[in-house]
């Protein structure tokens, strides 16, 4: 019989936020916001956010409130990108 989980606190609003630096080469991103009705209790650690294919860290803003931002490809420096670029061929 498969039993379900139900998670102890109440989410109160989830969001995210596309941005771009308003200047070049300043980056881009998406700002993941979650927000509970109360504090998380001590013995539950949310650790990760998957999202659109991607798996980054939550910070925690307070109690309350989490973020987790994930970096984006757009308005990035030439020279970052190239580097970024490097960068993973040699891990391959």
């Amino acid at each position: 019989m498969h039993q379900e989980y139900v998670f102890p606190v109440k989410i109160d609003e989830v969001y995210f936020e596309n941005w771009v630096a308003g200047i070049r080469g300043g980056g881009s991103g998406t700002n993941f916001h979650i927000r509970f009705s109360q504090g998380l209790p001590k013995e539950i650690k949310i650790q990760q956010l998957y999202f659109r294919g991607k798996v980054e860290s939550l910070q925690p803003i307070d109690n309350f409130n989490y973020l987790v931002s994930f970096k984006g490809n757009a308005n990035w420096d030439r020279a970052d990108i190239m580097e970024s670029d490097f960068q993973k061929k040699q891990i391959l």
